[in-house]
């Protein structure tokens, strides 16, 4: 049985001279894993090597029960040629894919979080020398995945005592990955692994219409961007293989 999909490359492997084993996230068939013959030949059935980030319309066997689907046809779509000119924005495209292969499931499809990885996408492809406009983008992206799998921290109150942001409580910020979330002052000794976040960062986190806006200091995404990244590891266990590189433009 042939399936027809949209879809994302998020890793391609060589798997022999000619071949290719992708993994793509599909809108409606979530991640899967399927073997590219002759991907790698001048002449194939997708026009070229797959390479991670390149979008477009998969038709792929349906193998649920087997290791690896096959893949028929890959009909590239947009084109992203920008993100090699811009090293933060193509790290963050891959940072993006290592993302979605560590937190959705073979055949689970989450059709909104593959819209939100092409708005991303194209966004940061588009302008990719905008480096706040990447940043900010990008931490859009890593809420809408976490809330996306049911794992977004509790922003707007304390994830111990449950008091409202903005309260006398709140006067000192501490995020706890342990906790979920944002920690009062009043709760912060009883979580030793806290992050001291600074009030204007953590006003950015409670409204993210903020992150539209122009004049929205690098330093300030800078550290939410360090905090997302912290929280991530934390949940996923270990270090990712991009964030290193990631960090590293920041300055």
């Amino acid at each position: 049985m042939y399936i027809k999909d949209l879809a994302i490359c998020l890793k391609a492997v060589e798997y022999s001279e000619t071949s290719q084993i992708i993994t793509f996230f599909t809108r409606e068939n979530g991640k899967i894993s399927a073997i590219a013959k002759g991907s790698r030949r001048k002449k194939s059935n997708f026009e070229s090597p797959l390479e991670p980030s390149s979008q477009g319309d998969i038709v792929f066997t349906d193998t649920r029960g087997k290791k690896l689907a096959t893949l028929s046809e890959f009909s590239q779509g947009m084109q992203l040629r920008n993100l090699a000119k811009d090293f933060l924005a193509y790290r963050s495209a891959l940072f993006s894919a290592e993302l979605l292969m560590s937190f959705t499931e073979e055949y689970d499809p989450h059709p909104g979080l593959y819209n939100q990885t092409i708005e991303l996408l194209k966004d940061i492809s588009q302008n990719p020398a905008e480096r706040t406009f990447v940043l900010s983008r990008l931490i859009l992206f890593q809420l809408g995945l976490l809330k996306e799998v049911g794992l977004l921290p509790l922003l707007k109150k304390c994830a111990n005592c449950k008091a409202d942001f903005g309260t006398s409580a709140f006067r000192q910020v501490y995020f706890s990955s342990w906790a979920n979330g944002f920690i009062c002052i009043d709760c912060e000794s009883s979580f030793p692994e806290k992050t001291k976040v600074s009030l204007r960062t953590a006003r950015c986190f409670n409204d993210l219409q903020k992150l539209q806006s122009a004049d929205i200091g690098w330093e300030v995404l800078k550290e939410m961007e360090r905090i997302l990244i912290k929280h991530l590891t934390y949940l996923h266990g270990k270090e990712f293989r991009t964030t290193r590189h990631l960090t590293r433009v920041w300055g």
